[in-house]
């Protein structure tokens, strides 16, 4: 995260294993590890690589056109070689001679962290400011100017492989890094153009189990067995990259694919998507099922590109054939992008919008690059995360249920079980009466130092830069005490990772997820943490301009969105602390979870922007309200704007104290009568000593919001219109703070909204049959209630439908519908 002082993937490339489709035809994954050649020794090694490589491609191409034609005159019936493929190998021959020149010419370029870097690879405007080191080349961020960079190498077992002065180098089936495309970009392009990529199987989600990559010269990249494999035997599993429909197939659903009737007039008696109007079947129109179709869903709704219809007379329909193309078009993790990153001394790296961007509008898309349990909490599933679970996986010990151990490709599985099952790291089972596992702490760490070896562009470029304060967390020595010993010390010595991974590697990584890391919810409502590195830049601000959700039926999918309108070049802003609590209770919030002090405009006002959110009653007067002094130190004196009286920070805490220990103690009551009526006395006593818009009063109207008409004595249909006009006060009284701190698109004013259309409706209802209200007054109330609901649904359509507030965003749109057929039906002209 941004700190104060300190082309597109389609959704179904990263929800093939909900679809199943999976094809067995996988090795151990190369791990790539850091080494330090002789950039001169390499850039020779390079240029006669390059030489051999190329002289050999001229004898292979020579060789196979000799093999073809002696074929083609002593086969009768087939197909002699084509021109095109000839001419494709000449083609792959040219390309090497032309990166043999330039290597001669220019031998080899060092990259220091001083060089310069196109925009496009760090995701900088070139109009920012300077930048500091680590962002104005691709150098990690502790490389000081002028030092070279680390070039990376494969990594054999133990024993880091030196790059041979022949090819192909093969040093038992490990691919070469000439071949990987782990080397720099300014190698004059040799490492990134014609032979780089093999990392592919491991990043689709593949497993190597019997299989090997190798470099043939006639070929190219090959699979090659790895060991004996006897017939049946799997020897690599992988989830496709892309699919989709077939080309020139009928109108099918993009969902499931089914075949849909469709008339002549392209209409399809209801078969389209509510959103794009592209073809989807009524039963995929089920937000839990037309998970294929979001990704073009988005495309073609954002472009306004509709579905014409059209079919062929052989039934053909061409307009579906973009839809498996558009499924694969690249783009990495960041699948949507209308951003800039900038640097300042006081935020660090931070995000600004580069173009105008209105209310609602996407800002950013983008895939985790981990994600795991939170810290210090319960024994839970290692891939769906369902706590308290009892059942172990049969291949390591440690925890995974039952549902998820009959799922071959669950996350687990695919990420730590190996490590765990290879190192004899044992899970050990806690004690009774211990609620809390500290070992599950090392899992999520664990996750985002493979994720480093899998992904070495992305680590090196998006989360190596990232904010982890370690002089701030070395502070706090119990804590990083903890860390270590629990994290770092336990994966590299139980877990066998101490060749793989540093104690400062990992330590840095820890501290990267404590600034970092957001919560996020799986489709069943259990907390994780998840990793995105470059929303997670976003500067904080106490009253935020932009909104996340993120969809864990995507994939874990982060869409942030703008929730007022931005200007061009406008700091995108995000809060980290709860918006709804108090100054003092967000400094601290952020200064021991973020390690930094907000000075953002409503923390520098001590009436937090008139609102009085943290206010006390002055004791000595009438009229005067106890504000802080200077409301970001601790330590700051009280005083009465009105009467000049001055109290000490220490008696206003314990005063806030003494109030906040009784609402908790509401708070824990069981959810009925007595405690709706407990919040109301809590909050009929606070009137003497708090200022009625404190953070402690808006937690208890909040509290009473949700209670009335939902606990046994106070259900929605037996409240009477006095207690009806109670809800609907607090619902406004809270929605007046919102529009300060949360203003626009924001999910808690639309929890809101939803919560003060239904006394509205039914006090309508009430006075119109009391004849209190005339056929005028009563339609006049309920196009309030359905401005309200129009709102509430703006704003949760964004939401995951099978998050809370996606199922409200669906009960809000059936409410929606029922009350504007209630209103047409009354006609326009009633008295």
């Amino acid at each position: 995260m941004a700190t104060q002082h300190s082309p597109r993937r389609s959704s179904r490339l990263n929800q093939t294993t909900n679809a199943g489709a999976a094809m067995v035809t996988t090795a151990s994954t190369v791990s790539i590890a850091s080494s330090q050649p002789q950039l001169q020794h390499i850039a020779s090694t390079v240029a006669g690589n390059l030489s051999v490589q190329a002289a050999a491609m001229n004898a292979t191409a020579n060789t196979v056109m000799q093999k073809e034609r002696a074929q083609t005159s002593s086969k009768a019936g087939e197909a002699p070689t084509s021109d095109t493929q000839v001419a494709s190998l000449m083609q792959r021959i040219a390309i090497l001679e032309e990166n043999l020149r330039r290597a001669t010419a220019d031998r080899v370029h060092v990259s220091t962290a001083s060089d310069p870097v196109a925009s496009s690879n760090i995701g900088v405007s070139s109009a920012t400011t300077t930048l500091p080191p680590y962002l104005s080349g691709n150098a990690p961020p502790l490389l000081s100017a002028n030092q070279p960079l680390q070039i990376m190498a494969p990594s054999n077992g133990n024993a880091l492989l030196p790059l041979s002065e022949n090819l192909p180098p093969q040093s038992n089936g490990i691919v070469p890094t000439y071949l990987s495309g782990n080397l720099p970009t300014q190698i004059n392009g040799i490492a990134s153009t014609y032979l780089s990529g093999n990392n592919l199987i491991s990043h689709l989600g593949g497993v190597m189990l019997k299989a090997r990559l190798e470099h043939d010269a006639v070929y190219g990249r090959c699979l090659a067995t790895s060991e004996a494999v006897q017939r049946g035997d799997i020897v690599v599993e992988e989830l496709p990259f892309a699919y989709g429909p077939k080309r020139d197939s009928g109108i099918v659903c993009l969902a499931c694919y089914r075949f849909l009737q469709f008339g002549e007039d392209g209409d399809g008696d209801g078969d389209r998507c509510e959103i794009c109007d592209w073809p989807l079947c009524g039963n995929c129109a089920d937000a839990e099922h037309q998970g294929d179709h979001r990704g073009e869903c988005e495309v073609f709704a954002m472009a306004r590109v509709t579905f014409a219809g059209n079919v062929s007379e052989d039934g053909a329909c061409p307009q579906l054939d973009c839809i498996t193309p558009l499924s694969a078009m690249p783009s990495e993790h960041l699948q949507l992008n209308r951003t800039a990153v900038e640097w300042s001394r006081l935020y660090g790296r931070y995000l600004t919008a580069s173009e105008a961007v209105q209310r609602g509008e996407l800002l950013i898309q983008e895939l985790p690059f981990a994600i795991g349990p939170k810290c210090n909490g319960r024994v839970l599933c290692l891939a769906c995360f369902k706590p308290n679970t009892q059942e172990r996986c049969s291949n390591c010990g440690w925890p995974l249920c039952l549902t998820c151990s009959k799922d071959a490709a669950n996350l687990h599985g695919q990420l730590e079980c190996c490590t765990l099952q290879s190192s004899r790291a044992r899970f050990y089972e806690l004690p009774p009466g211990c609620l809390y596992c500290p070992q599950l702490d090392c899992i999520m760490p664990l996750r985002v130092l493979l994720a480093k070896e899998s992904q070495p562009e992305r680590w090196l470029n998006e989360v190596a830069p990232m904010e982890h304060h370690e002089q701030a967390r070395r502070e706090n020595a119990d804590v990083w005490h903890a860390d270590r010993v629990n994290i770092a010390q336990y994966l590299r010595g139980p877990c066998k990772l101490a060749e793989r991974f540093s104690e400062e590697l990992i330590m840095q990584v820890v501290g990267v997820l404590e600034v970092n890391a957001f919560e996020a919810r799986t489709t069943h409502g259990y907390p994780i943490r998840c990793l995105y590195p470059y929303t997670g830049i976003l500067a904080h601000n106490c009253v935020p301009n932009t909104a996340r959700s993120i969809h864990p039926s995507e994939g874990y999918k982060i869409r942030l969105r703008a929730m007022v309108d931005l200007e061009e070049g406008q700091q995108l802003q995000h809060s980290y602390t709860y918006t709804l609590d108090g100054t003092t209770q967000r400094q601290t919030h952020l200064r021991e979870g973020k390690f930094f002090d907000c000075t953002c405009e409503r923390c520098l006002d001590a009436s937090e922007l008139q609102t009085h959110f943290s206010s006390l009653k002055c004791g000595q007067c009438t009229e005067g309200w106890l504000l802080p002094k200077q409301p970001t130190v601790v330590e700051s004196s009280w005083n009465c704007r009105a009467c000049d009286y001055s109290t000490s920070s220490a008696e206003v805490r314990q005063i806030v104290g003494a109030l906040q220990a009784e609402v908790n103690a509401v708070q824990s009551l069981e959810m009925g009568a007595k405690r709706l009526e407990e919040a109301e006395r809590l909050l009929r006593k606070y009137k003497s000593l708090l200022h009625p818009s404190h953070y402690i009063a808006t937690g208890l109207r909040q509290l009473l919001i949700e209670m009335y008409g939902r606990v046994k004595g106070y259900e929605m249909v037996q409240l009477s219109d006095q207690l009806l006009e109670r809800k609907a006060e607090l619902c406004r009284e809270v929605l007046r703070l919102l529009n300060v701190f949360e203003p626009g698109l924001s999910r808690t004013r639309a929890m809101n909204l939803y919560e003060l259309h239904v006394p509205l409706v039914l006090l309508a209802k009430s006075g119109f049959i009391s004849s209190r209200l005339n056929g005028g007054e009563l339609r006049g109330r309920l196009v309030e209630a359905i401005d309200l609901l129009k709102e509430c649904v703006e704003i949760l359509q964004n939401e995951d439908h099978s998050s809370q507030e996606g199922i409200l965003c669906g009960v809000a749109k059936q409410a929606l519908q029922q009350l504007s057929v209630s209103v047409e039906g009354l006609g326009n002209d009633l008295d």
